[in-house]
């Protein structure tokens, strides 16, 4: 099982290639990263400098505390350049694009599994954790012949 901070760096390290992002995004996280890199996560809970450069990687209203993000949660800065990056660009050419980028999802899709040491039938990618629960919660209840098949490959907006 991998631990909090190995999956992190293997789902930032894919996603940051997958979408092409300017590096300064990402160079901060990264170099505070390394900086905790083999210290105990009591340790890494304690250190402002580490969770600073984590708080400022998110675009926030900093005069409210947030404490419910079990439904909407704040995306880093980096993800939300990324969506708008490719919404721009479908909407462009909505018909070509939109098939460019639906090509690349099964790739992408073998990609993140190989990463994780799995079969891509076996990965199931969500929009958010309420999908994910909703998702199992549907795969436990259904015929076993139903538990894991493939998710469908539409997209749909909000």
């Amino acid at each position: 099982m991998l631990s909090r901070r190995a999956f992190l760096y293997r789902t930032g390290a894919v996603g940051a290639a997958a979408l092409a992002v300017r590096p300064r995004d990402l160079d901060a996280v990264l170099e505070a990263s390394a900086s905790v890199a083999g210290q105990a996560p009591a340790d890494v809970a304690k250190d402002e400098f580490y969770w600073r450069e984590i708080q400022q990687s998110f675009d926030l209203d900093r005069t409210l505390i947030n404490l419910n993000t079990g439904h909407h949660c704040s995306q880093p800065r980096i993800v939300v350049n990324a969506v708008k990056r490719y919404l721009d660009m479908e909407n462009m050419a909505p018909v070509y694009y939109g098939g460019q980028l639906n090509r690349g999802l099964e790739p992408m899709r073998k990609a993140i599994a190989d990463e994780f040491g799995c079969d891509a039938d076996e990965l199931a990618i969500t929009r958010n954790a309420s999908e994910s629960c909703r998702f199992f919660r549907t795969a436990s209840t259904s015929r076993p012949a139903m538990r894991w098949s493939r998710p469908s490959r539409t997209i749909r907006g909000c």
